[in-house]
């Protein structure tokens, strides 16, 4: 991750983003299930979508455009 623009993102980086700020009282699996509901739940109301490959190293995780226009 070379910029903090998280428009576009690999889920590496956003796992490695989102579990530090996850509260130490949750074990390791628990945060790790914490982010991938958070990511579901995002998806499914239409909020972040992912491109390229559907899963793996290849896929990039992007806001989608109606949240990039409230932000700016």
């Amino acid at each position: 991750m070379k910029s903090q623009n998280y428009w576009e993102t690999k889920r590496r980086d956003l796992d490695k983003l989102l579990l530090e700020k996850i509260s130490d009282a949750l074990s390791d699996q628990q945060k790790a299930n914490w982010v991938r509901n958070l990511l579901q739940e995002m998806r499914c109301e239409e909020l972040i979508h992912r491109v390229g490959a559907e899963a793996g190293p290849g896929a990039k995780w992007i806001l989608s455009k109606t949240i990039r226009k409230v932000d700016r």
